[in-house]
């Protein structure tokens, strides 16, 4: 879904600024047969299922029923006039047996997620999606942000946990995973002290684990050997 696609140089849209606009197509690949890594046989739904926007950095989970596709945050792209920020809503939600899209709508509750690109974003079993925000679609300043949301698939609701004690400290393209017992691991990426200041590493080692369960983190060093190399 999404993504960025280059634009023809023969186009008069092409300058040496301006060489890419982002996509609003749609493949998916099953994953039930064998193929060959070398031509994998993507089938392209583009023309059933187009995106409403184009969009790149977005993330998406898929629902516990296994019929709805999430897609949060990203940038966004108005594919008519190519303006950015084409929808007002952070939330999408792509159905596998109609091929449409559709916003939560009605019933939903709670402070929405403002548009927000880069998300580190797991979904538990419960259906409850956790989304790390990490960086600004709406500033031209390069920013990190600190923000932590969820999102029940179920009840529709909302969820704002940033005021939270020791809350995932901010960072931008890190990984997010779920662990069996429930808690989720943050590793990686990059963080900065104020915003518009370059972006630091982050040690792989120097992972937040945070505890669905009592909603806190606990700021953890991994015992990774030669974790000095990492």
């Amino acid at each position: 879904m999404g993504g960025s696609r280059p634009i023809p140089k023969t186009s008069s849209a092409w300058t040496p600024t301006h060489q890419f606009n982002l996509s609003d197509e749609v493949f998916y690949l099953d994953l039930s047969s064998s193929f060959t890594i070398n031509s994998p046989p993507f089938t392209d739904l583009s023309e059933i299922s187009r995106m409403p926007f184009g969009n790149e950095k977005g993330t998406a989970v898929l629902g516990t029923s296994g019929v709805r596709i999430f897609l949060i945050g990203g940038v966004q792209q108005d594919m008519t006039t190519f303006s950015y920020n084409g929808t007002n809503s952070s939330l999408w939600i792509y159905n596998v047996n109609s091929q449409r899209w559709d916003v939560p709508g009605p019933g939903t509750n709670g402070p929405p997620l403002p548009i927000r690109r880069s998300t580190a974003t797991v979904i538990s079993k419960n259906g409850t999606i956790y989304i790390l925000v990490e960086m600004d679609t709406a500033s031209n300043v390069f920013t990190i942000l600190e923000e932590f949301f969820t999102f029940d698939t179920l009840l529709l609701r909302w969820t704002n946990l940033t005021s939270l004690p020791n809350h995932p400290y901010k960072r931008s393209h890190s990984t997010a995973t779920l662990m069996p017992d429930g808690k989720i691991i943050y590793i990686g990426g990059v963080t900065q002290s104020i915003p518009g200041e370059p972006a630091t590493r982050i040690k792989l080692h120097n992972a937040h684990v945070h505890d669905r369960d009592f909603h806190f983190d606990l700021n953890q060093t991994l015992s990774l050997q030669h974790k000095n190399l990492l």
